[in-house]
């Protein structure tokens, strides 16, 4: 399966069958790559647009062998490479390390005030940002995280 976060500056081959074409849209911006020596290539000096894309992968018929989502992150050599779940986990981790401005804390208007989210509510949101972060980390990696359960009898 084509990895679910690509870091761009970075090269990515991905192994399809001879004639296959790669078609990826995120809705503002369209990339369209043939196999070439059986792979799909994003080259590291590539020039799309970051963002979440969907994407097929047509066969010499044009019939459709895979499909699914994947997010362009950022190149790091163009700046924040960090994508939106580590920016939140980030500002979560601000304010839990006191280090976060009064604005990301509280807004006041006139006499009333709101308070953003106690402590155990940014733990209870930092487990799940740090998991979807694995997440991420662990795409970019290769690494299936997923585990399988099975009985033999």
């Amino acid at each position: 399966m084509f990895n679910r976060v690509i870091q761009l500056g970075a090269r990515y081959r991905y192994g399809v069958p001879a004639g296959s074409l790669f078609v990826a849209n995120s809705g503002t911006a369209a990339i369209s790559i043939a196999e070439a020596d059986g792979y799909i290539t994003i080259a590291a000096n590539a020039n799309y647009n970051a963002g979440k894309y969907r994407y097929t992968i047509t066969d010499t018929d044009g019939d459709i062998i895979e499909g699914g989502n994947f997010q362009l992150l950022p190149s790091l050599a163009d700046g924040d490479g960090r994508t939106r779940n580590q920016i939140i986990l980030d500002a979560i981790d601000a304010v839990l390390e006191g280090r976060a401005s009064q604005n990301q804390l509280s807004v006041s208007v006139g006499d009333k005030s709101i308070r953003y989210l106690d402590h155990s509510e940014l733990l209870n949101l930092r487990s799940h940002y740090q998991e979807m972060v694995d997440d991420e980390m662990a795409a970019l990696q290769g690494i299936n995280r997923q585990s399988y359960v099975t009985r033999f009898v």
